[in-house]
């Protein structure tokens, strides 16, 4: 636990791993009203490579689907989490949700890599007063959300902030590693969270880490407020090797006849078999005792010997293959339901996709074996280059086999200043949620507790309209994002500045910029008749003392930060002296170099009215 945020380098783009997305149908994600051109539009066979949510190659073995289920939207739910992100100015979107019910009735609500600030009023995330953490939490209770549980803003979010909620321990220091969200259970009082320990030094398939562990965060729990307090992590059989294999434990837990079981995975594991699920477990209290933990090394099925457990996690046996890194596993009426991703690999002409919803079904915790029934549970009609994913059933919400589950969808699309579009549109990057009455299973079927209504905010239009925007999805179908988007690239194009007029010692500015896109503009000028402006405008610094906020409003020089808007004005210009004026344009990428616009010459007359010249 932090008590404030650290610096760290810029990210622009909070990340989830995926291996595998065809080009599904479009359905509508964005926010009513909104039309983008998406560039590139054919079928992309991989967007990252890395295999950490969906393994690549064969498929295995399957069975065909057992039956389908009846799935509408929950827009109560869809709507509470909208609007929070819209007007909490602290959670602003998150992936990877995972819910728990506390001893008071109030529901905690966890979430991996998190936006923290406020939503601009035309539905935008400002780069710039952006911050970003690994996971964090939002409290539910009594219909609403908040408060937000995340490292504090201080003077406010930053993009070069990290507000993370829960560091790892002392061991592995923040500046290498992060704690990505697993599940979490109440143990005699406590709550008992895992997460996925993550190396930002390894980089399997080239992606961005590896996840090499798992490390079980302890929180104290205020039975009046709902309040947790990290209270201190443990790591559990880390593997931090490049070549390592390890069992991810904590993907998901279930407690059932006195034993909290713990299922794991090995997202490492290769293309024949992906995602092999394992299984350990403690006794109720034994995660509060330290007890230590039994492996599951037997056949899949409710009646193993005592022989199927042992106290090695090394001969661990796997249940079965093709679950995900983010699922469920959840005792409905009898029946234990596993919900998770479709990780078979199969593509569309297969019958499934990545981002599509199936269950697995057992009579018991140790039940989940390749033979299991499979069900088709949701097939996401989204957005050409999107995905969704981490289903997980919300129990403490649903009503038998009417349930609520939860998922997560996020955007691999940039636009033309490579501004990734959950910043474009806020909407995108938060949870989404389904009422569900699963298939084959008998039993009481009720009533999904829904959040009161929220009333829909009103958003003006964002500086560069949806109808001017042209979205590029990550991949091999389209090569914007590798020729214009790596550190350093200055856009292709530079600004065309305009200065007129505006009244006495005053000028208005606007530019134009292609392709239309959220340029992040600095506008520099100079007062060529009090200080030096060196080689040209490009060469100054905000280290010249004329240059500083504090010199204005009547510094020799300055710089002024615009994101996406293309007019602005200098006041306060003095009689007699001569200004120089230019503007330049960067992309959203670290490291962005810049590409600056023709310089216009301003001379003050005697009597305050511009005289313009470039």
């Amino acid at each position: 636990m932090r008590t404030q945020s650290r610096s760290r380098p810029a990210r622009r783009f909070p990340r989830r791993p995926v291996r595998r997305f065809p080009r599904p149908s479009p359905r509508r994600l964005l926010r009513p009203g909104w039309r983008v051109v998406v560039a590139g539009a054919v079928a992309l066979t991989a967007i990252a490579t890395a295999a950490v949510l969906v393994a690549s190659g064969p498929s295995p073995p399957r069975n065909p689907f057992a039956g389908t289920a009846t799935v509408v939207p929950d827009a109560a739910w869809d709507d509470l989490f909208q609007s929070y992100g819209d007007t909490s100015t602290a959670w602003s979107g998150g992936d990877g949700a995972q819910s728990l019910l506390l001893p008071g009735g109030a529901t905690e609500w966890f979430f991996a890599d998190t936006y923290l600030g406020k939503t601009d009023p035309d539905g935008t995330r400002p780069p710039l007063n952006t911050g970003l953490a690994h996971n964090s939490a939002v409290l539910y209770r009594d219909g609403s959300l908040g408060p937000t549980y995340a490292a504090p803003a201080g003077t406010g979010y930053t993009d070069t902030g990290d507000y993370t909620w829960v560091d790892p321990p002392p061991a592995y220091p923040a500046s290498r590693y992060e704690l990505i969200n697993g599940d979490q259970v109440i143990d005699h009082g406590t709550v008992y969270k895992f997460y996925q320990l993550a190396d930002r030094d390894l980089h399997p398939a080239g992606f961005g880490y590896k996840l090499v562990g798992t490390v079980i965060e302890s929180f104290s729990v205020n039975p009046v407020t709902g309040e947790l307090t990290p209270a201190g992590g443990a790591p559990v059989r880390v593997e931090d090797t490049a070549g390592s294999d390890p069992v991810i434990w904590g993907a998901a837990t279930l407690v059932s006849g006195g034993y909290i079981y713990i299922y794991g995975v090995r997202p490492y594991n290769g293309t024949a078999s992906p995602f092999p699920l394992y299984l350990a477990r403690v006794p109720v209290g034994g995660l509060a005792a330290a007890d230590a933990w039994q492996y599951y090394d037997g056949q899949p099925g409710c009646s193993p010997p005592a022989s199927s457990w042992t106290d090695s996690p090394r001969l661990a046996t796997a249940l079965r293959t093709g679950v995900s890194a983010g699922f469920s596993v959840t005792d409905v009426d009898g029946t234990y339901v596993l919900l998770t991703s479709d990780s078979s690999g199969r593509d569309s002409s297969g019958g499934g996709t990545s981002s599509d919803a199936v269950a697995y079904y057992a009579r018991c915790p140790t039940g989940f074996s390749p033979s299991s029934p499979e069900y088709g549970i949701y097939e996401p009609r989204l957005p050409y280059g999107y995905i969704a994913y981490e289903y997980r059933i919300v129990p403490q919400f649903s009503s038998g086999r009417d349930v609520l589950v939860s998922y997560s969808t996020d955007t691999f699309r940039v636009d033309g200043s490579c501004l990734g579009e959950s910043y474009y549109d806020a909407a995108v990057y938060r949870p989404r949620f389904l009422d569900v009455r699963l298939p084959g299973i008998r039993g009481r079927a009720g009533t999904i507790a829904d959040p009161r209504a929220q009333a829909p905010p009103a958003f003006a239009a964002p500086a560069v309209p949806p109808s001017l925007e042209s979205l590029h999805p990550s991949g091999a179908a389209d090569h914007y994002v590798a020729s214009h988007c790596r550190p350093g690239t200055p856009p292709a194009q530079a600004p065309r500045l305009t200065v007129t007029s505006g009244g006495t010692g005053e000028v208005s500015l606007s530019w134009t910029m292609r392709p239309a896109a959220m340029w992040m503009y600095t506008i520099v000028y100079c007062d060529t008749s009090s200080t030096d402006c060196g080689a040209s405008l490009t060469s100054l610094s905000g280290n010249d003392p004329a240059c500083t906020p504090a010199a204005a409003p009547n510094g020799a020089c300055g710089f002024i930060l615009d994101w996406a808007g293309t007019t602005g004005g200098l006041r306060y210009l003095l009689p007699g002296n001569t200004y120089e004026v230019q503007v330049s344009a960067a992309n959203a990428v670290p490291d962005s170099a810049s590409s600056w616009s023709n310089v216009v010459t301003v001379t003050i007359g005697q009597d305050g009215q511009p005289v313009l010249d470039g």
